[in-house]
């Protein structure tokens, strides 16, 4: 009965190892494939601005080093992520006397490319990409808005793609990871030119705008496909456990054995022989006389 029952379970567990089994990635999956965009020293700035351009606008009743601050961008040679040799690209703000709430702006501009896709086809997966770090900590302390947006600019006519919406510059003045979003992998077209375009904006109302930074680095795009078998997908739901296996029946009782025959009564055991009476002694050990 127990060997039945463990052969029956074993098969069960076996089934549903190989089922589990049947879940996992194929080993010959192929690793994925991704071209990126913009790169060179227009994606790393490491030894010049790469062919970015930058240019500064106000709007309304903004005087510039009076109402508002001025505005301003450079290479930096030095300071990047990468250390001491790595450059950067910097949007720079200037002294006014007072911010009245109107808008001072810096974009930077990259050079022109054509975007592929991977190999002409549309990619599974499109992610954005850019590390930054603030010298704008005292200013936003003061109530002053410090905003950046990065956009892609379609050249081609198409339809421009917003990557990032206005956001805070933040205070951190560490280099940290601005964004690494995913974008709609057909948002671009492919074998469209772009641009990448980052703004920094300053408004809000305060007595005194001091002078600040956003320093930028690593633009990138990258566009990702599959190979066949390409990345591990989310693991799939258990299985369930199989039926347990039914209970081996009851061996049948052995026969009860015969009850053996009765002894004999043995016969009644003779009578013993009555002994002989003894003849009594006088004194001194002699026989007596008879009566």
């Amino acid at each position: 009965m127990g060997t039945r029952r463990r052969s029956v379970r074993r098969s069960v567990a076996l089934g549903a190892l190989a089922g589990m089994l049947a879940l996992l990635p194929a080993a010959t999956a192929r690793a994925d494939h991704s071209v990126g965009y913009i790169g060179g020293d227009a994606t790393t700035f490491r030894a010049s601005a790469g062919g970015w351009t930058e240019m500064e606008a106000y709007t309304g009743l903004c005087v510039p080093a009076v109402t508002c601050p001025t505005m301003s961008g450079s290479w930096q040679p030095s300071g990047g992520t990468g250390g001491a040799a790595d450059g950067h690209l910097r949007s720079q703000s200037g002294l006014a006397v007072a911010n009245i709430g109107e808008t001072s702006s810096s974009t930077w501009t990259s050079p022109a490319f054509t975007y592929d896709g991977v190999d002409g086809q549309v990619p599974d997966r499109l992610t954005a990409s850019l590390d930054k770090r603030s010298g704008y900590g005292s200013l936003l302390s003061l109530g002053v808005t410090v905003r950046y947006s990065v956009v892609l600019a379609n050249q081609s006519g198409g339809p421009d793609v917003t990557v990032l919406e206005p956001t805070s510059i933040g205070s951190g003045a560490a280099w940290a990871t601005a964004y690494d979003l995913r974008i709609a992998p057909d948002a671009l077209v492919v074998g469209d030119s772009y641009r990448m375009r980052i703004t920094v904006s300053i408004g809000g109302l305060t007595v005194v705008s001091l002078t600040g930074f956003a320093d930028f680095d690593n633009a990138m795009l990258t566009a990702t496909t599959y190979s066949p078998g390409g990345p591990t997908g989310a693991t799939g739901e258990t299985g369930a456990t199989g039926a347990t296996g039914a209970t081996g029946g009851t061996g049948a009782t052995g026969a009860t054995g015969t009850t053996g025959a009765p002894g004999t009564t043995g016969g009644p055991g003779g009578a013993g022989a009555t002994g002989a009476p003894r003849a009594g002694r006088g004194p001194r050990g002699r026989p007596g006389r008879p009566a």
